[in-house]
């Protein structure tokens, strides 16, 4: 994540991930400008477009799905681990807290901003709480009720949580209808919000700053409102569109399609979408129709995926604006002195992944810290900790030399 974040916004930097995080600088200048979108195309983040895009792979299924399920009884058994998105399903919330001058304040009655995001933000829409605001009227709209112990309609967090869980059903296709609509929706506000705050300054102005707040109040709690509406047709859209494993194009013409007596349909009810090529070479799909099974899976993609990996992007992808540099995968697991020649033993670049490693050069660092002070007893402290972690829990592997 670290990484991730510092390669798009200084990418001339050329930093490379690495397996530990502490290897890395504590912060970056800068190279691009960065706004509020920016931020929130930062959460949206699964490593699309780097070596480690959640997209591909075999754990990504045949819709090229960057969602992982965690825990389980087999990964205690099969030990392993994946790349852990910026955005994962479980996220509940995320917020980008925007500030702004004070004469914007003076201005308008309200200068900073909370851009709050229900669910997981890779398929969510960050609406605005302007501070000193609050629900029109005191009364909560979708984003003020709600329990994630029972399903309601009426409820943002649901709204948000049921399009990225059906979007796992299809994530290729489904993410072409709800990315640009997602960027409709945050353009939308953004294009709202400068009308409004034009009008809130005119009521400052004219001395009427507590008017300001609450028309603030009333246009925010109807936009989000909005959003939440517009979220739930589009949940019924992609239920009616990517049904039984076909697209019904049909639903964008508003019904059946016409002229299909003269052999010239209008639209298309049922296009099978069907598995893709690369999906059927990697599982062997052939003309014997009993069970196929899988060998263990190796870093080479089938021949077939490279029209899949340079495909254009979907309209408002959030990764295609800033993309990080090139990646030295050899680097991720140098310099740690329990890693050492794992690439040259294994040029393949697959990684067999041992319990437990603590080598001289950490035992000779704890020691020395114990015997200075309080403070590098402190540093100690935390340095046992996160090297005893890959000692005690057998389902967190590292490359030994």
């Amino acid at each position: 994540r670290m990484w991730r974040i510092y390669s798009r916004l200084a990418p001339s930097l050329n930093i490379q991930p690495h397996v530990d995080p502490l290897t890395m600088p504590f912060s970056v200048k800068v190279e691009v400008p960065v706004s509020h979108r920016t931020l929130m195309d930062m959460h949206r983040d699964h490593y699309e477009g780097t070596e480690f895009d959640m997209r591909n792979g075999a754990l990504a299924g045949p819709f090229r799905s960057p969602n992982r399920l965690e825990g389980g009884i087999g990964a205690m058994t099969v030990h392993g681990e994946f790349p852990r998105a910026i955005s994962i399903p479980r996220t509940a919330y995320a917020v980008v807290v925007q500030s702004r001058p004070k004469k914007v304040a003076a201005k308008t009655g309200s200068a900073g901003i909370a851009w709050y995001a229900s669910d997981a933000p890779a398929t969510s829409v960050f609406v605005p709480f302007y501070a000193n605001s609050s629900f029109a009227n005191g009364k909560p709209n979708g984003y003020g009720r709600g329990s994630m112990f029972k399903f309601d309609r009426s409820c943002a967090w649901w709204a948000f949580d049921f399009v990225a869980n059906w979007m796992n059903l299809n994530y290729e296709n489904m993410s072409q209808v709800v990315l640009p609509a997602m960027v409709k929706a945050q353009d939308g506000l953004d294009n709202a919000m400068a009308r409004v705050e034009r009008q809130a300054a005119a009521m400052v102005a004219r001395g009427h700053k507590q008017e300001a707040l609450q028309f603030l109040s009333e246009w925010q709690t109807k936009a989000q409102q909005d959003v939440v509406d517009k979220w739930w047709q589009l949940a019924d859209y992609l239920v009616a569109r990517f049904n039984d494993g076909f697209d019904n194009q049909c639903i964008d013409a508003g019904g059946p399609p016409r002229n299909v007596d003269r052999g010239q349909p209008s639209c298309r009810v049922g296009v099978p979408i069907g598995y893709p090529a690369w999906w059927l070479e990697q599982v062997g799909y052939d003309f014997d129709i009993r069970p196929h099974y899988v060998k263990p899976a190796g870093l080479t993609p089938p021949a077939s995926f490279a029209a899949v990996q340079a495909a254009q992007a979907p309209a408002g992808a959030p990764w295609a604006n800033l993309l990080s540099s090139p990646v030295w995968l050899n680097n991720f697991w140098s310099g740690t002195g329990v890693r050492g020649q794992a690439a040259l033993a294994n040029p393949t670049g697959q990684a067999t992944l041992p319990v437990g490693t603590w080598d001289s050069s950490h035992a000779l660092a704890l020691l020395a810290a114990l015997l200075v002070t309080p403070a590098a007893l402190a540093t100690a402290f935390q340095m046992g900790v996160r090297h005893g972690q890959r000692e005690r829990l057998p389902d967190f592997y590292y490359i030994q030399q």
